[in-house]
């Protein structure tokens, strides 16, 4: 895969792309095998992978470098979110598929399980990072915070 443009914008879109690849594979799968090993892949949270997936892609490979930064940051912290308060306040519930009472955390139709929140802190942080990483490596699209001296390099 090559785009074009600095590294740090390759890397924002590339990041986008293939972590939207695996996401709609994985709602995909979702639907084939609802209750694959450890994961819980309702039609809702399948439906959700598969869109986000889809997104991704789409903006890894259509849009300006910094729409796929922002985008990476924004899924990657509703990830986090999602991992984080599955932790915190997902019920103990035991399930037929698992060894022992699980944190379920119920958000509508959705029903996110103990492995679903471990793998959600890991794309979060994945997407998260891979948007920190973009924009640190980017000197374009720094913020320039008012009261702070800028340092100007030449070359």
């Amino acid at each position: 895969m090559s785009f074009t443009g600095s590294s740090s914008e390759a890397f924002a879109r590339e990041a986008c792309t293939q972590l939207g690849v695996a996401l709609a594979i994985t709602g995909l799968a979702g639907f084939a095998t609802p209750h694959f090993p450890g994961l819980d892949t309702g039609f809702a949270h399948a439906t959700l992978l598969m869109t986000t997936g889809a997104l991704g892609i789409v903006v890894g490979g259509m849009t300006r470098p910094d729409v796929a930064m922002g985008f990476a940051a924004a899924v990657g912290e509703v990830f986090l979110l999602l991992g984080i308060l599955g932790f915190v306040v997902g019920e103990p519930v035991a399930t037929p598929h698992a060894d022992g009472p699980t944190s379920v955390l119920r958000l509508g139709a959705l029903e996110l399980g103990a492995f679903d929140h471990v793998l959600h802190l890991l794309i979060g942080a994945v997407f998260a990072g891979a948007a920190w990483i973009a924009w640190s490596r980017s000197e374009r699209t720094r913020p320039h915070i008012a009261g702070t001296p800028t340092i100007h390099t030449h070359a």
